[in-house]
């Protein structure tokens, strides 16, 4: 796949080899973002419908998308503790909120692709690239969920 600001450079995705000397891929990464965005995303096997204000300015001055190795499903997605907008804000997407955070698109993890140490990983350049496949998020109320203490006591947290 060719790198979106380094044309004559191709971006090589990360694999590793399995029990039976096959490639597969390295690890996946998620690029939370609405929906519709997401769909439009994988329609066009294309980055530049991330919303503009789900983009930062990284600190050499290169426009990039925030990408994260936790699924659809995970706990830190929850309606009260959306842990990837707390992410975007520290990455200084400040008007980022939960209702931006409804779907996502599944990427392979790139050599393009840094580990920022926030986190989260980084990656400059949008335009063409693999888009694997979409999710919606998948959030859980958490006071509908009956909790088991193992000490004796039963619990009904709430999240909400």
């Amino acid at each position: 796949m060719n790198h979106s600001l380094r044309r004559e450079s191709l971006e090589q995705i990360e694999t590793t080899p399995d029990s039976r000397d096959r490639r597969t891929v390295g690890q996946l990464l998620f690029v939370y973002m609405p929906e519709a965005r997401a769909r439009a995303c994988e329609q066009a096997q294309s980055l530049d419908h991330v919303p503009e204000h789900m983009r930062f300015v990284d600190s050499d001055g290169r426009e990039s998308l925030m990408a994260v190795p936790f699924p659809p499903f995970w706990v830190g997605l929850s309606y009260k503790n959306c842990a990837v907008v707390r992410m975007y804000h520290s990455a200084g997407c400040r008007l980022v909120t939960k209702s931006d955070v409804t779907g996502c698109i599944v990427i392979p993890k790139t050599n393009f692709t840094y580990n920022d140490n926030r986190g989260f990983f980084k990656r400059h350049g949008f335009g063409s690239f693999d888009v694997i496949a979409t999710a919606p998020v998948l959030r859980v109320h958490y006071s509908l969920v009956k909790y088991h203490d193992p000490e004796g006591s039963d619990d009904n947290s709430s999240d909400d």
